[in-house]
């Protein structure tokens, strides 16, 4: 893997699993949900192509140190990831409705 050339996007997606990984253990609750808005919002104007980019499986690969958190900030730090992704998640939802009708 060392001698293959990683895609931009596999380099910005990695970048970004580390930096949201490292804001987890920064930020205080209370400022997860603007943040991951504001990421939201930079990622969606700026790199609106990065959506139609394939995510492969060697992207779930490596290995990622971060700051152990406690239980209690892990299930906020979800909570406002999933607020964030509401829309996102409520189409997906939809979608799959009309799948499982086929």
């Amino acid at each position: 893997m060392k001698d293959r050339e990683l895609s931009p996007a596999r380099q910005f997606r990695s970048g970004y699993r580390e930096l949201l990984l490292l804001a987890k253990s920064e930020l205080v609750p209370s400022q997860f949900s603007e943040y991951l808005e504001w990421v939201k919002e930079q990622t969606t104007s700026q790199l609106s192509e990065l959506a139609s980019e394939p995510i492969g499986y060697d992207e779930l690969s490596g290995l990622i140190t971060a700051t152990p958190t406690s239980l209690e900030i892990e299930l906020e730090w979800i909570t406002a990831r999933i607020r964030v992704e509401h829309d996102k998640i409520k189409a997906f939802r939809l979608i799959v409705g009309e799948v499982e009708t086929l």
